[in-house]
């Protein structure tokens, strides 16, 4: 995932799928020649830092060729060159919705929209608009739909994310697997500051190995931390993950997470190779199975 701190937006959390919906709207804008909403969405996705450089470039691209063929919208953002906390805070009242407003129509039909979704992908937009609503209609919502049914992983950790935006700190029961597990939002990592210390040991430990021997292992591991996160938050592989103290346990869980990748991406792997590397020969094969075994969980 890719998360995004911003001094302007403040934290916020957006996975690579959330961007991809945001392109795809930008798309969907353009071909109906809604091209003032569209520059709306390339100036707030443009706020953010750390974004990817050859996707910030195709964004100023974009940006660009809309303002050079209708040069009156280049007029409309002038807004937020000349009063840019002005430009903010309209930008976002129109994205995602006026904070202050809390009861109004448009919260409910955002509501409706991710109870009543088209599409996975409009419940991920939809809860990450609602995470900058907050209120107490906002929160009641969300929290009668986590709990009216089981749904996949990436939506429960995404709405208890936009619970903590909200600010709610209350205990939650969800179902996952079949089982309700007791998860709290104020838990729920929000940016790399609050990942917990033992799953950024994993990676870190995937990314050092990886760095000269397995480059592009090291890459895919990079862009699936989150992905793991999401999907074992509130279980017991989260707790034994987050719960990693010493050198040795972060290189069997993150040689499981190679091996994993390894078999995904090449079909295969030699396991007592990636044994090698991580320097953990001498530890129990059978322990290390059992490790490698709830890892698959992830892909």
């Amino acid at each position: 995932m890719i998360i995004i701190k911003n001094p302007k937006h403040g934290n916020v959390v957006l996975m690579p799928q959330t961007i991809e919906h945001y392109e795809s709207e930008l798309t969907s804008l353009l071909s109906n020649e809604r091209y003032d909403e569209a520059v709306d969405i390339l100036r707030y996705l443009m706020g953010f830092s750390d974004v990817d450089s050859e996707r910030r470039m195709e964004w100023e691209q974009l940006l660009a060729w809309l303002y050079m063929m209708y040069p009156e919208l280049q007029q409309t953002s002038q807004l937020g060159i000349e009063d840019d906390a002005r430009a903010e805070a309209e930008l976002r009242k129109q994205l995602l919705g006026d904070k202050w407003s809390a009861e109004s129509a448009s919260v409910l039909e955002l509501l409706h929209t991710m109870e009543h979704p088209s599409s996975v992908d409009k419940q991920l937009i939809t809860l990450d608009k609602l995470a900058h609503v907050g209120g107490n209609q906002v929160i009641h919502g969300i929290r009668k739909w986590l709990v009216s049914r089981e749904m996949h992983p990436l939506l429960q950790f995404k709405a208890l994310q936009a619970l903590k935006l909200a600010g709610d700190f209350e205990y939650i029961s969800i179902i996952r697997s079949g089982s309700e597990i007791l998860v709290n939002p104020s838990d729920c990592p929000l940016d790399s500051s609050e990942i917990p210390a033992g799953i950024e040991h994993i990676f870190q430990t995937i990314d050092h190995v990886c760095e000269v021997a397995e480059p592009m292992i090291g890459e895919f591991a990079s862009q699936m931390q989150w992905d793991v996160i999401a999907t074992s938050y509130g279980t017991s592989l989260y707790k034994a993950m987050s719960n990693v103290l010493n050198e040795q346990e972060a290189a069997v869980w993150a040689s499981a997470l190679h091996a994993l990748l390894a078999s995904h991406i090449y079909g295969g792997t030699q396991v007592e190779q990636i044994r090698e590397l991580y320097e953990i020969v001498s530890y129990p094969i059978e322990e290390w199975m059992d490790v490698y075994q709830k890892c698959r969980v992830f892909l």
